[in-house]
């Protein structure tokens, strides 16, 4: 008889939000020390100064780095257990990974369905950004140049009638031509700049500045929403106080798309704001949805490397025979609707909500030498390409492979191969997954027309 096996008892680790502050019990030492950034700072030596990076915890409480044992060596300074609020997915995803169960923070109060009747009676609705506040505590809503940021607080303080707003600014001039621009919408705005009398009484929407959020008139405490006009500005000393009084409130951060963000200035962004973002490039509409899944694939022929970058790509990636193999294999499946084996030859695609019973994928090659290996495998696959394809040196059966696969394409539910040259050919709202198989690191060059798509558009891409 065979004895009953030992189960193992993962341990439980319940996190807790309080204010800005996120804390677990119990402290996992190793997820905290994870949790860091990187704060240049001007070190005087023996011949000059020097500007040198400084390991900084992302802790709300501690603000300057301690204990910078050497020049350019800095050790993780001593901290109180906690990290940011907004990094709660983070902490959860690396306490999983060392095989805890976590129990999350309690959710802010939920927010009724937005009332888009009353926001389309004034103007254009950019429903993508009310439905990110209804569903997410934090939230970064990039704008573009065209777009009235006062409208788009108005858009919330319309949708949401029951919901009590504050929105931060840093300047007084700023503060008054902002209420005076939200009134043109909303009855009940006040403004406070903090150089007249404390009124007793404040509107359902106030327009404030950092050091006026403190106020007892005011109930920052007990407000629903918190917007910081400028989201980068609310990161200050003074701007921080404010984020810490709103303590139920959802946080949305209004971001302009044309910002450049230090890698700190990002790390302390998403710290109070989280993770979920949300592009209005213009009213009515927003950047195309999109889920992202790494694969991550390995083996094929030993490649020995002398000097030569270009047959080393050829070697590793072109002409890889296993790495095509599984590509074919992917884009087929996916193409045939077969997800049960999908899931079973490739784990991290399990779990992924399709759209329908087979999904339009398209490809991403370097150019038509990198897609001959492909086109062998799968015949029948569809090859967009600059026109005029450079064949000189290629076999007979290479042009005609290529000749072939360039062919007008009748039938939409093949697979389409994209070299990089012709990526603005690819319309990216008629297919549904878009597999990148060249060899670039970097980001997708794609013209704004490709990716920006009205604010109905309910499908998401997914780029795997």
């Amino acid at each position: 008889m065979r004895s009953p096996t030992k189960t193992s008892v993962k341990p439980i680790v319940q996190l807790r939000r309080e204010r800005q502050r996120l804390f677990m019990n119990p402290v996992v030492p190793d997820v905290l020390n994870r949790l860091t950034t990187a704060k240049h700072v001007l070190v005087n030596g023996d011949r000059g100064c020097r500007i040198v990076p400084a390991v900084q915890t992302l802790d709300p409480c501690i603000e300057q780095v301690e204990g910078l044992k050497k020049i350019g060596l800095v050790d993780v300074p001593s901290r109180t257990n906690t990290v940011m609020a907004g990094l709660e997915p983070v902490v959860r995803r690396l306490l999983s990974e060392r095989g805890y169960n976590v129990i999350p923070s309690a959710p802010v109060p939920r927010l009724p369905v937005p009332d888009l009747e009353a926001v389309r009676a004034h103007g254009i609705v950019d429903r993508p950004m009310l439905d990110a506040i209804r569903l997410h505590g934090r939230l970064i809503v990039r704008y573009g140049h065209q777009v009235d940021k006062a409208w788009l607080i108005a858009q919330t303080a319309l949708a949401y009638p029951q919901a009590s707003i504050v929105v931060s600014v840093a300047r007084r001039a700023e503060a008054n031509r902002l209420g005076e621009q939200l009134r043109r919408w909303v009855r009940d705005v006040t403004v406070l700049t903090g150089d007249r009398r404390e009124p007793k009484t404040t509107g359902r929407v106030v327009v404030a500045m950092y050091r006026t959020l403190g106020l007892p008139a005011l109930r920052t405490a007990h407000r629903d929403i918190y917007i910081a006009a400028h989201a980068i500005e609310s990161l200050g000393a003074d701007g921080k106080l404010g984020l810490d009084e709103a303590m139920r409130a959802r946080y949305v951060g209004l971001l302009s798309d044309s910002a450049r963000l230090a890698p700190r200035d990002s790390d302390e962004l998403h710290g109070y704001f989280g993770f979920q973002e949300v592009g209005i490039p213009a009213h009515g509409k927003q950047l195309l949805p999109v889920d992202l899944v790494f694969l991550r694939m390995g083996g094929g022929p030993k490649c020995a490397f002398n000097g030569n970058w270009f047959e080393l790509r050829k070697m590793a990636v072109w002409n890889n025979p296993l790495r095509n193999r599984r590509i074919a294999k992917l884009a087929t499946r996916l193409a045939a609707g077969d997800y049960e084996s999908l899931a079973r030859d490739f784990p991290a695609m399990a779990g992924i909500a399709w759209p329908r019973t087979s999904c339009r994928v398209a490809v991403l090659v370097d150019g038509p030498l990198q897609a001959l290996p492909l086109l062998w495998l799968s015949p029948d696959w569809h090859l967009t390409s600059i026109d005029g394809i450079n064949m000189k040196g290629l076999s007979y059966s290479d042009c005609r492979a290529l000749t072939y696969a360039a062919r007008p394409q009748a039938d939409s539910s093949s697979v389409q191969v994209v070299t990089t040259a012709a990526l603005n050919k690819l319309d990216l709202q008629q297919i549904d997954v878009l597999v990148r198989a060249d060899a670039g690191t970097g980001g997708i060059q794609l013209a704004q027309t490709q990716v920006v798509v009205d604010s109905s558009y309910n499908r998401r891409l997914l780029l795997v």
